[in-house]
């Protein structure tokens, strides 16, 4: 029986591409760059950080001129755009029902720390989780051996403890950590989901029922 449920962040409780879209659209309009469709950045959204930077703004491997997009799409969202990120259609809901049912809830993410809680903050969501592992919180990221060791419950056994995500990243964390793994079918990955997840949902009406609850 499931007594800990470790959750992604972009694509799975909140719903995010569209804000990253539209400041990634605006670092290249001032950059003199055109705008990209979500077609041709999806692929890259659930990676973050510098990979998603050269992906969609610099085209270049440089880690120095990486960086410093890196810290202004930070800068930006942090500043302008983080109010605009909103939880799935009935995650809130589902949260509190594991709460109540004595889930320990913790947030695992490729977001920035300093970002992640004020969008959980916005989002009134941040004390209903217990731990909150965000990048730049270790030195580590997500889903290295690292960081799942640090995720990692002590004293759990592993078949209690459930990684709910929409990404390979969030897989291959499950499968770092040696525990189950449920996917979210939100739309973006989809494909992904339906290819390399037996078991998923795509409603979070439906998320009490996927999850064997002690």
């Amino acid at each position: 029986m499931i007594s800990h449920c470790i959750f992604d962040f972009d694509g799975t409780l909140i719903d995010s591409h569209k804000t990253i879209l539209s400041i990634i659209n605006k670092m290249r309009v001032d950059e003199g760059l055109r705008t990209l469709r979500m077609s041709q950045v999806k692929n890259y959204l659930h990676i973050g950080g510098i990979e998603l930077i050269s992906r969609t703004i610099t085209d270049s491997s440089d880690e120095n001129t990486n960086r410093h997009y890196l810290e202004e799409l930070r800068r930006l969202y942090i500043a302008e755009y983080f109010a605009r990120d909103t939880l799935f259609h009935g995650a809130r809901s589902a949260l509190d029902l594991l709460k109540s049912h004595g889930i320990h809830l913790s947030l695992a993410t490729k977001k920035y720390n300093v970002l992640s809680r004020k969008i959980l903050e916005s989002l009134e969501i941040i004390n209903i989780f217990d731990d909150i592992f965000a990048e730049g919180d270790t030195p580590f990221s997500k889903p290295s051996i690292e960081f799942c060791r640090i995720c990692l419950p002590k004293d759990v056994p592993q078949h209690e403890i459930l990684v709910i995500g929409d990404s390979d990243v969030d897989l291959m964390m499950a499968k770092n950590m040696g525990v189950p793994f449920l996917g979210f079918a939100n739309g973006y990955n989809q494909q992904f989901i339906a290819r390399f997840c037996e078991k998923n949902f795509s409603n979070y009406d439906h998320l009490f029922e996927a999850i064997e609850v002690g």
